[in-house]
């Protein structure tokens, strides 16, 4: 019932679910299947994920998902680098990557604007979980709280529609001493458009500058003043679901004549229960913060919790 309330579309009776309810557990369909046997689908995939969002935003005891939540206990890279290593050799090339993200709703229609007030936190960490001989550390962890305003609005925009637009600031910190110190601050905005179950969202960002260092050894100073050449200068999220899978790609570019960034595809498909299995392939600058100017490929397998759509 809880599945069907969530997936349903918003004119279906009481009546209906509990009818679907009592066939699903006639037949073991998953609530999907019963809503496209009564001819819906339960809207887009995006309108789907934020009926989802809306579900648990009103449980005290379940976050909501915002970034991609996984484990990748076979994460291998081509090439490690040494200055993540705190000057301990060569990293393993196979390691444990996850990532951890949610976001928090603050606020509704603030100072009435329409726009609802949320914060969101990320947390991506690298494990070296293989290399006994150094005791398993975690190689890095990258720190990304944020905040921002999100306005539902629906403009069409050549064919497709316009659905959300967001606006806020963003701090990316490894939370390290120098001189492995990295982090870096900037205010964003994110256009969202969908076609039935393909989403698009398109991220420019502007970087908040910090002061130049006195010294190599300046605690205040900026510990990576020209991070954004190998970042980017925006990001692209693509993400289509078919039936039951679901591939998606992650594109960052600096918009510059060296063309510097990243991208990243990802595929999911059911696995067992909410775990669903997942291959994600990397190549370019900025996976982590420690190592952003080195460019690497990697191909990593695991399960994935919550996806982009």
């Amino acid at each position: 019932m809880r599945d069907l309330v969530a997936t349903a579309p918003p004119d279906v009776e009481v009546q209906t679910l509990r009818l679907a309810c009592e066939d699903q557990l006639r037949n073991g369909l998953s609530a999907q299947q019963v809503n496209q046997a009564q001819g819906s689908s339960g809207g887009t995939a995006l309108e789907r994920r934020l009926r989802f969002e809306q579900v648990t935003e009103l449980n005290p005891f379940v976050l909501t998902p915002y970034r991609p939540n996984y484990v990748l206990p076979l994460a291998y890279q081509d090439s490690p680098n040494v200055a993540s290593t705190n000057g301990n050799g060569l990293s393993e090339r196979l390691e444990v990557k996850f990532q951890l993200s949610f976001r928090i709703p603050i606020l509704r229609d603030v100072l009435g604007s329409g726009g609802d007030l949320s914060i969101a936190y990320t947390a991506r960490s690298f494990w070296q979980a293989y290399d006994a001989s150094q005791s398993r550390p975690f190689r890095e962890t990258n720190h990304e709280p944020e905040a921002f305003l999100s306005f539902d609005v629906d403009w069409p925009v050549l064919g497709t529609r316009l659905d959300r637009i967001t606006v806020g600031i963003n701090h990316q910190s490894n939370g390290r001493d120098l001189p492995e110190s990295r982090s870096w601050n900037r205010v964003y905005s994110t256009f969202i458009w969908e076609v039935e179950d393909l989403m698009v969202a398109f991220q420019p960002w502007i970087r908040i500058p910090d002061r130049e260092k006195k010294a190599p050894d300046d605690p205040r100073g900026d510990d990576n003043p020209n991070i954004e050449r190998y970042a980017g200068q925006f990001e692209m999220v693509v993400a289509w679901r078919n039936d039951n899978d679901t591939y998606s790609a992650v594109w960052r570019n600096n918009a510059r004549a060296d063309n510097r960034g990243s991208l990243e595809l990802g595929w999911s498909f059911p696995w067992t229960g909410r775990a669903r299995g997942y291959v994600q392939f990397f190549t370019g600058y900025a996976e982590s913060l420690i190592d952003y100017q080195d460019h690497h490929n990697r191909i990593s397998i695991g399960i994935l919790m919550t996806d982009w759509l």
